[in-house]
């Protein structure tokens, strides 16, 4: 959580920080000569990643940035996961001292939500960026509310929430929600269900006073143009055989459909683009960085083994096809998909098992898990580090906290 903390401050310190988790996790394995399953599958991805990107020329984009620029961009997956890393191998803090942690990160976050800083700082540059970090606090406190029923939580609680409002990512409000829900079901808490079901009505109407533009974006999006236009341009991307290949995604806007929300219909062209590519290369996918790409050209047998060989520009930009599960089986096919699978699976039986022994952290955890999942689903949620710096390391926490109460 404080590679979070540091990261909104400064970049130079979330690096130190990173660094110093991978450090950290290198010394543990070489004193211990053992890695906890979650962690093999965890590095397991990362080393696909890195086969890909050598075998299929992902790192050609190197050679047209900076390893910093590069690295901010395009290679950012190689920092997602370190700070879950280390959590994994090493010896967790104490519950008083991560809810001290949370707590001061609770009212970081909201302040600045409060004075609208947001393009100030580097974790908050970004609607998704604070929608991720909100939502990381929103489920902490929630579920430590339910256990210490303290005001102090519930402040915090309140404080979180009005910064998941202010955030205006709606995609973060939403995943939230459903995974708040889903895991309050799952336990068989039906009446907090329902009593969260009687205040929907009373947020809906303090968002629309006091955020109507994130109001507006939501109702923007909950309209039937949007997905018509999300279904024509996925469905146009997908049967090219060359699908329009642009350096900025909101360059499509001159050649495709926007009717609804413009946002999302593009990101219906960006879906079916990475959908097609990984129909035709589904084993490999086109090769780890080749989504940026412009101008590229493919080899090998379509339907089967179809990666990118070179390209005209091989673009170092961060553009991704704003869906976990896309971006991922496009670039890296089921051999890239399978050990990221096999980690959420470990993590998910992990915290399911801890029911009984560490009850709020299996509830925290899981929902986590859920909403970076359902995040996925507009974002890169499994290769952008604010997602691997807020709910993916509070899973991995709540994950290493089951496991040392059940042993």
């Amino acid at each position: 959580m404080l590679s979070g903390a540091v990261l909104g401050l400064s970049p130079a310190g979330a690096a130190l920080v990173i660094g110093g988790c991978a450090l950290g996790v290198t010394l543990r394995f070489i004193a211990r000569q053992h890695l906890q399953r979650a962690s093999v599958f965890c590095l397991l991805f990362l080393i696909y990643v890195l086969v890909s990107g050598l075998l299929f020329g992902g790192f050609d984009s190197l050679s047209q940035s900076s390893f910093l620029g590069w690295i901010g961009n395009e290679g950012r997956v190689f920092l997602y996961y370190w700070p879950a890393l280390f959590v994994f191998e090493t010896t967790c803090p104490s519950d008083r001292g991560v809810t001290r942690v949370f707590r001061w990160l609770t009212i970081f976050v909201f302040m600045n939500t409060l004075v609208n800083t947001a393009t100030g700082f580097s974790t908050f540059g970004t609607h998704h960026a604070a929608g991720a970090f909100a939502a990381m606090l929103v489920i902490f406190n929630l579920f430590r509310y339910g256990k210490s029923g303290n005001w102090i939580d519930l402040l915090c609680l309140v404080m979180a929430i009005l910064a998941l409002l202010g955030s205006n990512s709606r995609s973060a409000l939403l995943a939230t929600l459903v995974s708040v829900i889903l895991v309050t079901i799952s336990v068989r808490r039906i009446k907090q269900v329902a009593s969260m079901a009687c205040l929907a009505p009373m947020a809906i109407g303090i968002m629309a006073y006091a955020f109507p533009y994130q109001f507006e974006r939501l109702q923007d999006a909950a309209n039937m143009n949007t997905v018509y236009a999300v279904q024509e341009n996925f469905a146009r991307a997908y049967a090219s055989n060359s699908p329009i290949e642009v350096a900025k995604a909101w360059e499509l806007s001159e050649t495709i459909s926007l009717q609804g929300n413009a946002n999302l219909a593009i990101r219906g062209y960006l879906f079916g683009r990475a959908y097609g590519e990984f129909a035709r290369s589904p084993i490999v996918g086109i090769g780890f960085g080749r989504f940026n790409d412009i101008g590229r050209n493919f080899t090998g047998t379509p339907g089967l083994f179809f990666p990118v060989t070179d390209a005209s520009f091989a673009a170092p930009s961060d553009q991704t096809a704003h869906n976990a599960y896309l971006q991922i089986l496009a670039e890296l096919g089921l051999l890239g998909a399978l050990p990221l699978l096999a980690l959420y699976c470990v993590m998910w039986r992990g915290l399911k098992h801890a029911a009984q022994n560490a009850p709020d952290w299996s509830k925290t955890g899981r929902a986590s898990l859920i909403c970076v999942c359902l995040m996925g689903i507009t974002q890169h949620a499994f290769g952008a580090p604010i997602y691997g710096l807020s709910l993916f390391l509070l899973a991995a926490l709540s994950f290493r906290k089951a496991q040392l109460a059940a042993s």
